[in-house]
């Protein structure tokens, strides 16, 4: 059996799961500046030389890995998205705090985001106390067992 690219019309096995030509890459790729010009919050922010850096620091603090998925699912993946811990729309002064960042991959990302209610500001530490200290204890873990220095 085969598919069809919708993209570029590219005929190919099923035993591949995407085109071979890398259409799903580029339509993600797309996708995301897209959403980066026109849908993104405090894009100012995320666009700040003082992100860039903090978000390079996070990455170092976990060694590009994801710590999520190191511990909870027990896989080593590499790391792609500095997550705000507590949302930058819940407290702006946590914003640039490399305390308040998690290294994390894109599943792991989601995963954390639909866990996570952020319907109420007032009651953010209570309505996610669970997945917060889930992650507090990931990051204290790492510090430990690990020095800080990776796998």
């Amino acid at each position: 059996m085969k598919r069809i690219c919708p993209r570029c019309r590219t005929v190919y096995s099923y035993d591949f799961k995407e085109c071979p030509l890398g259409c799903n890459k580029k339509n993600k790729r797309e996708s995301n500046k897209v959403y980066d010009k026109c849908q993104r919050e405090h894009k100012d922010f995320y666009d700040s030389l003082a992100w860039k850096k903090l978000r390079e620091a996070c990455k170092n603090r976990f060694s590009g890995i994801c710590i999520w998925t190191l511990y909870k699912h027990k896989r080593m993946v590499k790391g792609k998205i500095a997550h705000h811990i507590v949302p930058v729309e819940i407290n702006k002064e946590l914003a640039l705090k490399i305390g308040n960042l998690l290294y994390v991959s894109d599943e792991a990302h989601r995963e954390i985001h639909i866990r996570m209610d952020t319907s109420s500001a007032k009651d953010f530490g209570l309505l996610n106390k669970s997945i917060l200290e889930e992650i507090a204890a990931y990051i204290e873990r790492w510090h430990e067992e690990d020095e800080g220095v990776g796998v």
